[in-house]
C-alpha cells in the first residue's frame, strides 16, 4: 500500500511540473507581452487639449477618432480595464507601452494623410482606426 502511495506522489510531481509548465508557456504566449514605448509618448495626461481614448477590457472608446490630415494632436489614452494594456500605431511609430490599471499615459504625433489602425498589442481583436476626414 504505502508503494503505492508513493508511485502516485511519485506520478503527481513527474506529470505536474511540466503541466504546470507548459500552462504557464502558453499563458505568456497567449498575452504576449505588449509593444514597447515608441514615439513622443510620456506617462500622465495630456498638456492642454487631446482627443482622449479609453482602453478598457477588451474595446476601446471611441473605437474611431476623427482627425484632419496634417493636423499635430495629442491621444490620452487611461486604462479603466482590470487588465494591462497598450495603445499601439505600427504605420506611425507609436506606442504607449503597457499602461497598467488606473494608468494614463498621451502620444504626440502629426496626422497622417491616410486612415491608420491602432491596436491592443496584448489582446486579439482590440482595435480602432484614426480616421482622417
Amino acid at each position: 500500500m504505502r508503494l503505492s502511495a508513493d508511485r502516485c506522489t511519485h506520478s503527481w510531481r513527474f506529470i505536474g511540473f511540466p503541466t504546470a509548465g507548459l500552462a504557464a508557456a502558453a499563458l505568456l504566449v497567449a498575452c504576449g507581452g505588449g509593444a514597447e514605448r515608441a514615439g513622443d509618448v510620456t506617462k500622465g495626461p495630456a498638456p492642454g487639449e487631446a482627443v482622449k481614448v479609453e482602453a478598457g477590457d477588451n474595446f476601446f472608446k471611441p473605437e474611431t477618432l476623427k482627425v484632419k490630415p496634417g493636423d499635430n494632436i495629442a491621444v490620452e489614452v487611461r486604462n479603466t480595464g482590470e487588465r494591462p494594456h497598450d495603445w499601439t500605431a505600427d504605420d506611425l511609430g507609436i506606442s504607449t507601452g503597457v499602461i497598467s490599471p488606473g494608468e494614463v499615459f498621451h502620444a504626440t504625433f502629426a496626422v497622417p494623410e491616410n486612415e491608420v489602425e491602432y491596436v491592443c498589442t496584448l489582446h486579439a481583436g482590440m482595435n480602432g482606426t484614426i480616421q482622417v476626414s
